[in-house]
């Protein structure tokens, strides 16, 4: 039903129009209203926030569970806020004194469709993808034979929806042949369709410059058992093709989604002058990623199953003929659970080294990403629980030509959880040790492959998590007089309160400070002056939230309509309103909290890790705040920016409404915004790069020079005995990148 917004005036939906089912949370909440964020929304089904910690609505309510949508847009009522755009007002079905029901399907067999056009020209044949999908729902009063009859009184509205949807999916991608997988490259050719050579990295000179393998083949007793097996799990070709890179191998596959909605709303009058309700909504799913490869280290091999509850309550109190009373509370609870086709696989059997394979927390295949072949794994292995309790209180008053409304909202966001992301390693090749020269790129010599039996790496991480339990609070509290001027003239008048927190877990795992002019304390062991420390919460004196946002913000609100005569309308508005503060999908980890080991793969050319033992230390473990102002030495390290401030929208409209006969009704009108301090986790500068001033030194900058971190406590990066010379004049040079995210 949101995706009905796009009738709408001033809604932009810039999410994926395939994305409309209800599994679909993060692409349908891909809206911008009246040009403010993307996500910057908010959600209510019956007055109940069902937004998560990524400002995504959490359910997409079934057709059938739904009386309306209101998207509300320009709206200067001070009810309305924690949005940067609109507000998508959703009244579930009750029931009435007559018993309804209704029922829909949709059903698309395959024999109805045609072939994708990749399996079509590879002869493939049309895969099984039928998509069978309904709802209905039926409500009425509540009626007990002989023991209660609930006419006028209780009511209730039940229903489900499901769909079994089977997606074809296909791809083309290269993969390396026989002779190529066990080193032999005497076949190969390059784009130029000339001979790919491949060079010996070990030959690496000073100028960068290597000589070639004999006769092309990578001699046996230089192959990595690693990546020897590795190569041997990929798909074989299964297309003709003469170059290197160019696509030989063809896949396809069924993309299976299921998902299961139940919903059901009760009301009932406990007085005269006292109604409530309540409502219930769930939901499970499960999404298979675009896996057409059949192979154990397939790309995309996973399973996204999400499991949702939405419950809301509501109370409405007329003491009198003038005045209403609401309380609501609501609760939703949203796991996103991804899981992979890999799940504890053998490691140990590819041949890694024990003092990595020891230390591995959840075991499944590597991530293996290529420049030419196609990559292998996958890092979707998380389980989050978004959830959040909301609450809700307003009294409105008529008073003379006055409807005065007063009220306080309240919600607790919790998003907890575990990622493992890469656990198994991930590794990347891109060909640059077995081309011609270690400092130019060429499409003539090198390859991806050729890399990867060498068990050279141009890149590897290692990580081991730590659960998080992250929140932020918002409180709020507004006022809104609405006032009747006279017969014409309706003026508006609203003031709206609000504090929103930065992040804070409950064991204050989390770095919420840099401060750059702080004298780090391997100035001392490595008898070179560095600034720049980490300071996590709630150490000495540490805030214990992230960032430095304007917690007590305001939002004024005014707005006119006046009739000009009995057929024409004139509205206009202004209003300042407060975008959510961080959307995250995901708890944001710490260095330190979360431990990635990523030692330095390349110096000067030359392999500097193999891939049987990528991390012979074994992985750096998770050491939260111990560390204490050596946190993060040789890392990248991510927080959130220290002087981020919370996102302020301005809008305003103007329109014109006329009536011309009893079937037509015609509006024309100006709406804008104007945005600022709008922020977004992806958003990140990092703090620690090399100055411009010395960018004339040119190659000079990457010289290998003595580490004076080397063995007195530098680690990965800058762990090795000798560094390259621009590393050392960063402005932080212990650590690889200081990123500040927005």
């Amino acid at each position: 039903p949101f995706m009905f917004s796009r009738l709408a005036p001033a809604v932009q939906q810039v999410g994926n129009p395939a994305y409309a089912r209800m599994q679909d949370q993060s692409g349908s909440s891909a809206i911008s209203i009246n040009g403010g964020p993307v996500r910057g929304n908010n959600y209510l089904v019956d007055g109940v926030p069902i937004t998560d910690f990524s400002n995504r609505a959490i359910i997409i309510p079934s057709l059938e569970a739904v009386e309306e949508v209101k998207v509300q847009i320009s709206t200067y009522d001070a009810e309305l806020g924690r949005t940067g755009g609109g507000i998508f007002n959703t009244l579930l079905k009750t029931g009435t004194n007559t018993y309804h029901g209704a029922f829909q399907g949709l059903y698309r067999e395959t024999d109805w469709i045609g072939n994708l056009f990749f399996s079509n020209r590879a002869g493939r044949p049309r895969i099984d993808s039928p998509n069978r999908t309904y709802a209905g729902s039926f409500g009425g009063k509540i009626w007990i034979p002989k023991i209660y009859d609930g006419k006028n009184r209780t009511f209730f509205n039940i229903g489900i929806e499901r769909y079994d949807d089977t997606q074809a999916a296909a791809r083309e991608n290269y993969t390396p042949t026989a002779l190529e997988r066990v080193g032999n490259f005497s076949n190969t050719l390059n784009n130029a369709r000339q001979q790919l050579t491949i060079f010996d990295p070990l030959t690496t000179t000073a100028d960068g410059s290597r000589t070639p393998f004999a006769g092309n083949i990578i001699p046996a007793n230089r192959i990595d058992t690693v990546g020897r097996n590795i190569a041997a799990t990929m798909e074989n070709p299964n297309l003709t093709t003469s170059t290197y890179g160019a696509n030989n191998l063809a896949g396809s596959g069924p993309l299976a989604s299921i998902a299961r909605q139940f919903f059901t709303k009760v009301d009932h009058s406990l007085f005269s002058w006292w109604r409530v309700s309540a409502s219930y909504m769930s939901y499970f799913s499960s999404e298979p990623g675009e896996n057409p490869y059949p192979s154990i280290s397939s790309p995309d091999q996973w399973t996204l199953d999400r499991y949702v509850n939405s419950t809301a309550i509501n109370n409405t109190i007329t003491p009198n003929a003038t005045t209403v009373i609401a309380v609501r509370y609501g609760f939703n609870r949203f796991p996103n659970i991804g899981q992979q086709k890999s799940q504890g696989y053998n490691v140990a059997g590819l041949g890694f080294a024990n003092s990595f394979v020891r230390d591995i927390p959840s075991l499944t295949f590597p991530n293996v990403s290529f420049q030419n072949a196609y990559s292998l794994g996958t890092n979707n292995n998380f389980n989050f629980v978004h959830h959040s309790r909301n609450f809700g209180a307003q009294v409105s008053k008529f008073i003379g030509k006055h409807t005065i409304k007063a009220g306080y909202d309240y919600r607790k966001l919790n998003d907890d959880g575990l990622d493992f992301q890469n656990s198994s390693g991930a590794f990347a090749f891109d060909g640059r040790f077995t081309r011609a020269n270690s400092n130019t790129t060429s499409s003539a010599s090198g390859a991806d492959i050729a890399d990867l039996l060498l068990g050279a790496p141009n890149s590897a991480t290692g990580f081991i998590p730590t659960k998080l339990f992250e929140s932020m609070t918002y409180n709020a509290a507004f006022f809104q007089d609405d006032f009747r001027f006279s017969k014409k003239l309706t003026l508006n008048f609203g003031l709206r309160f609000e504090r929103e927190t930065g992040i804070s877990e409950r064991n204050n795992n989390l770095i919420t400070s840099y401060l750059p002019n702080v004298t780090n304390p391997i100035s001392v062991t490595a008898s070179t002056p560095v600034r720049g420390v980490f300071r996590f919460a709630g150490v000495n004196g540490t805030p214990t939230q992230t960032s430095n946002f304007q917690l007590y913000k305001f939002s004024p609100r005014v707005g006119a309509a006046y009739q000009l005569n009995d057929k024409t309308v004139i509205r206009a508005g202004w209003g300042v309103y407060w975008s959510p503060n961080i959307p995250l999908g995901s708890p944001f980890a710490s260095e330190g909290v979360n431990a990635s080991t990523t030692p330095n793969a390349d110096l000067n050319g030359r392999p500097q890790i193999s891939l049987s033992n990528p991390f012979p230390s074994g992985l750096d473990k998770p050491v939260g705040n111990t560390l204490g102002d050596l946190t993060g030495i040789g890392k990248s390290v991510n927080v959130f920016a220290p002087d981020a401030r919370a996102g302020r929208v301005l809008q305003y409209s103007f329109d014109v409404q006329r009536q011309f006969n009893k079937t037509l009704v015609a509006s024309v009108g100006y709406t804008g915004s104007s945005s600022s301090d709008l922020g977004w986790t992806a958003a990140s500068l990092n703090m620690n790069q090399l100055e411009p001033s010395f960018f004339n030194q040119g190659a000079s900058l990457r010289t290998s020079v003595a580490n004076p971190f080397f063995g007195r406590g530098g680690s990965n990066a800058i762990g090795g005995a000798n560094i390259e010379r621009q590393q050392l004049l960063r402005p932080a040079p212990q650590f690889t990148a200081v990123n500040y995210l927005n």
